[in-house]
């Protein structure tokens, strides 16, 4: 104990005596669903899931039986059998207090609705409903009939003091206020970007969508956040996305964002990352375009040849001042990064070279979990500082890099990185060393100094992953849990909440 104490107190005084301060600092949105702890939306049908049909006299849980027509909105036309109901999940996370006690459902057209598991109808009314919130049980929308002619359609979920403004500003004050001050808001998760199917402009997520859970947030609702906050949107394109996407997308943002506003732009997300599908798309492209018989480096080349050509399509149409164009790297493997910006010489149009410089990553490892597992808490903090070290040396590399071609180096993601993999997920002991680390008040100082360090090695923006989410064998990626919950508990938020984020 007494050396951790010996090491934290020397990262204290070396950064107070260099007053080194932070970068700015953006943030990754958690994505939409009905499990969210995070509500940006005054409308909680938005994070509502995919409707399932279920029988009225078959127990069995299933999300199989098919679904009758939907309107162009995600509406059923009708519901079918006299034995079927319709229900989607709107919330299931008990963290619901700073909902209030009730909320108002309103919608249009005929039909009968039901509410099932945590909340429990108190007035009802044609088109207006009040239902009390309990503090347990899920909240599931069940539709029984739906009137063919007049089918119910345009189904908002509000808590009761934003029945009225909700329709002229769709984001809760909460929401607004928490991420006023950073510099740009990565949409990445929003988008629904990772796996995306999306390639046509006409398969886009719209602003009507009854649930943003299924495509994603559209565009408009992005670039209205935005323009509220003057805050930088930091867009990633569909890896399937046509030219003609391309172009509409970019057409929106001149006609709807803040003039005043730039935009960074990035070709999907983690293309070189093995789990996702981007990476195998850009892999089969590659090798197909023979852009290298090594099928890696043709992933790599393909992913920077398109980039290019996405990059020329926005600056066609807002100009080569309004973008930011990033390439985005492995942030473990400085090579990635050489091959990607040297390929036909595309460092020439990017201004970003864009890394994930995470910490902690290695105490997840299914070969050494039986030792993580049995470590004092107190022995992982007195080794992080060293880790980080070892990690800004591989930074270093990137930054000379990006001093050699005039780029920026910034984060598109970071943070702590305590999670178990290949396996160790399912460690039980292990996860739950990981929740309290990430609960421990010297994980604000390791943040301060992380964040620190990565500015004095020459990076810029950092934009953090992520907004707000659970803890699960997954990770324990929000820098908050849930909404409500006290800072002194947060050390990461609290850590970005006590110094200034856009210095």
């Amino acid at each position: 104990m007494g050396k951790l104490v010996l090491i934290l107190f020397t990262l204290a005084t070396f950064c107070s005596a260099q007053n080194l301060e932070y970068p700015p600092l953006g943030i990754n949105l958690s994505g939409i669903a009905y499990w969210s702890t995070e509500h940006a939306f005054k409308d909680l049908m938005k994070y509502s899931s995919r409707w399932r049909a279920q029988r009225i006299d078959d127990k069995k849980f299933t999300w199989d039986n098919p679904l009758p027509a939907m309107d162009e909105n995600g509406y059923p036309l009708e519901i079918g059998k006299e034995n079927i109901f319709l229900e989607t999940f709107v919330l299931s996370t008990a963290k619901r207090k700073h909902l209030g006690d009730k909320m108002i459902v309103l919608y249009d057209g005929k039909g009968k609705i039901d509410y099932w598991g945590g909340w429990t109808p108190i007035e009802r009314k044609t088109g207006r409903d009040v239902v009390k919130l309990e503090e347990n049980g899920p909240l599931v929308l069940r539709i029984h009939e739906t009137d063919k002619n007049d089918h119910l359609r345009n189904i908002r979920i509000v808590e009761e003091k934003y029945e009225n403004s909700f329709e002229r500003n769709p984001f809760r004050d909460e929401f607004l206020n928490r991420w006023a001050d950073m510099k740009a808001i990565r949409f990445m998760d929003w988008m629904k970007t990772n796996n995306s199917s999306i390639s046509r402009w006409e398969d886009r997520p719209k602003p009507k969508d009854r649930t943003y859970s299924e495509k994603g947030v559209p565009l408009e609702i992005m670039i209205d956040l935005c323009n509220r906050l003057k805050i930088l949107p930091w867009f990633c394109m569909p890896h399937t996305a046509d030219d003609d996407y391309i172009r509409n997308f970019a057409e929106i943002v001149k006609k709807k964002l803040n003039p005043e506003l730039k935009v960074y732009v990035e070709y999907s997300n983690e293309v070189w990352n093995g789990i996702f599908s981007q990476s195998q798309y850009a892999r089969v492209a590659g090798t197909n375009l023979k852009l290298s018989e090594n099928p890696f480096q043709a992933q790599l080349f393909y992913y920077s040849k398109r980039s290019a050509e996405i990059f020329r399509i926005w600056e066609g149409i807002l100009g080569r001042e309004r973008i930011i164009k990033v390439l985005a790297s492995q942030s473990a493997n400085p090579w990635v990064s050489q091959q990607i910006l040297e390929f036909n010489e595309n460092y020439k149009i990017c201004d970003a070279l864009a890394i994930a410089p995470y910490f902690g990553h290695s105490y997840g490892n299914p070969q050494t979990q039986s030792k993580v597992e049995n470590m004092t808490k107190d022995e992982i903090f007195s080794e992080l500082p060293k880790e980080i070290e070892k990690i800004m040396d591989t930074v270093k590399k990137h930054s000379e890099l990006c001093r050699k071609y005039n780029l920026k180096l910034i984060a598109y993601e970071g943070g702590q990185h305590f999670v178990g993999f290949g396996g160790a997920e399912n460690n039980q002991k292990l996860m739950e060393l990981f929740f309290s680390l990430n609960r421990d008040k010297r994980m604000e100082d390791i943040y301060r100094m992380y964040l620190e360090k990565w500015k004095q090695t020459g990076g810029e923006l950092f934009v953090l992953f992520s907004s707000m989410c659970a803890p699960s064998k997954w990770g324990s990626w929000g820098l908050l849990e849930y909404e409500g919950q006290n800072i002194e508990e947060s050390p990461k938020f609290k850590a970005i909440k006590t110094k200034g984020v856009n210095s």
